[in-house]
């Protein structure tokens, strides 16, 4: 069994896919298997999968039908030994040391069951910055209460003991599936090692997930993944500290409500029922801070379009426009 299985879900990604798989092959901790999912591709990403497969034993490939980056992932999951879990999407890269920083931080703290680092984001055609840090571990204990310093870092920057979150599964969202999955392992465990080294390097490329037009299927995932984090704090029998609570608050509604009008008027029905369904459980939520319930509940009362531009989106544009705070 080796100490990480690595998760890389592939579609279209040719360009960008040996360097990534060539970060993973660097790194200077060599117990590891590779499983990457070819979701599909019509680029030719799964010729150079299968490339690697005559000169490197610990990768293993997987060819599938496109289902999505969650399915994928998914995918490898379902074949995965390894004692850890770490995920590295095929567009973006490793530090040297990324895994030996985890295990690092394993040894500092015996009893975490996520590891954490910190990330980079760099251009398309760019290289990453990797500052000169030391790789110091705290350890932080979120069994009872769910602080700013758990979400401080990101899904692809740690890695998770397979053992606690081995029944754990990606939903098909088109974005957030990764933040969905996040709160599921953050449930399944009660503590991690944390540091701030950079050792995981996010791509921003034109075409990626993130960077794609907004249509009502993007715009609903949003939506979904923000609704499944509130119900997890919600009923997850863990405090939440209040600036979480005030920031998704604010995602759920003024800046939702901002994001609406940049879809193209065919896209909006759909994306407009969702959220006034989500609103309708949101104002009713103990957690919900006042103004947000009041305006969920006249938005719900009156579901009119103008009533929620005044309420939401004119506010959350004034702000970006530095009118008030």
């Amino acid at each position: 069994m080796p100490k990480f299985s690595i998760v890389m879900p592939v579609y279209n990604l040719r360009p960008w896919l040996v360097d990534a798989i060539e970060s993973v092959r660097a790194q200077d901790f060599e117990d590891w298997e590779l499983i990457c999912v070819d979701d599909g591709s019509t680029d030719g990403s799964g010729e150079v999968l299968d490339g690697y497969l005559v000169k490197e034993s610990r990768i293993h490939v997987v060819h599938q039908a496109n289902g999505g980056e969650g399915a994928a992932r998914n995918a490898a999951l379902e074949i995965a030994t390894g004692e850890w879990l770490a995920y590295l999407d095929g567009d973006d890269l490793w530090h040297p040391q990324f895994l030996s920083t985890a295990v690092s931080g394993m040894a500092q703290f015996p009893d975490a069951q996520i590891v954490r680092m910190a990330h980079v984001d760099f251009p398309d055609g760019g290289e990453p910055h990797w500052p000169d840090q030391k790789s110091g571990f705290r350890y932080i204990d979120y069994s009872k209460r769910l602080t700013s310093d758990v979400y401080s870092g990101g899904f692809l920057d740690a890695v998770y003991l397979r053992a606690g979150v081995k029944n754990i599964r990606f939903k098909d969202y088109s974005v957030g599936a990764d933040r969905v999955c996040y709160n599921e392992c953050l449930a399944a465990t009660v503590g991690m090692a944390a540091s701030k080294v950079v050792r995981y390097a996010y791509r921003r490329r034109q075409g990626s997930a993130y960077n794609a037009p907004e249509t009502s299927r993007k715009s609903i995932s949003q939506l979904s993944w923000q609704m499944d984090q509130w119900r997890f704090w919600e009923n997850g029998g863990r405090s939440v500290d209040r600036p979480l609570i005030r920031r998704a608050a604010q995602m759920l509604t003024e800046l939702h409500a901002y994001s609406l009008w940049s879809l193209p008027s065919e896209e909006l029905a759909p994306s407009w029922k969702a959220w006034i369904l989500a609103l309708r459980e949101l104002k009713d939520s103990r957690m919900l801070p006042g103004w947000q319930r009041f305006v969920a509940g006249i938005i719900v009362a009156l579901p009119v379009r103008i009533i929620a531009w005044t309420l939401c989106a004119f506010p959350y544009w004034l702000k970006l426009k530095g009118v008030h705070r």
